[in-house]
């Protein structure tokens, strides 16, 4: 049996974070912009998916985690981002150069900057 939280409190992003990076760690979009040793990508994209999931629940109610009413144990997650939403460039200039830059690096920014702007390209067509 699960229970439902729709307002992520930190354990919860922890536990969203963590399961995220276990789905996505082999995915080649994600292999490309945290290149490195899979353990190495595990930290790396928990980290990431925690800073992603507490600007975006910031941006209305979008998170959705499952939790195992034994265990308290993540089980499922998802975000639904409604079309239209954006960061601003204040927000964007933070998130860069403030939590990401320092914690990845100038070439893991890079990379994310050119999969971020190809994939915003490809929904203009």
């Amino acid at each position: 049996m699960s229970e439902c939280v729709t307002r992520l409190g930190e354990e919860d992003i922890k536990q969203a974070s963590y399961l995220l990076a276990e789905a996505f760690v082999d995915s080649p979009i994600y292999y490309a912009i945290f290149q490195g040793e899979k353990e190495w990508r595990m930290k790396a994209m928990a980290t990431f998916f925690q800073i992603n999931l507490r600007v975006m629940q910031d941006r209305g109610d979008v998170c959705r985690l499952w939790k195992s009413k034994e265990t308290g144990e993540a089980e499922t997650f998802f975000m639904l981002v409604p079309p239209g939403i954006r960061l601003s460039v204040p927000t964007l200039m933070y998130l860069i150069l403030i939590l990401l830059l320092p914690r990845f690096g100038f070439f893991f920014v890079y990379r994310l900057l050119c999969v971020v702007f190809t994939c915003e390209g490809d929904e203009d067509k």
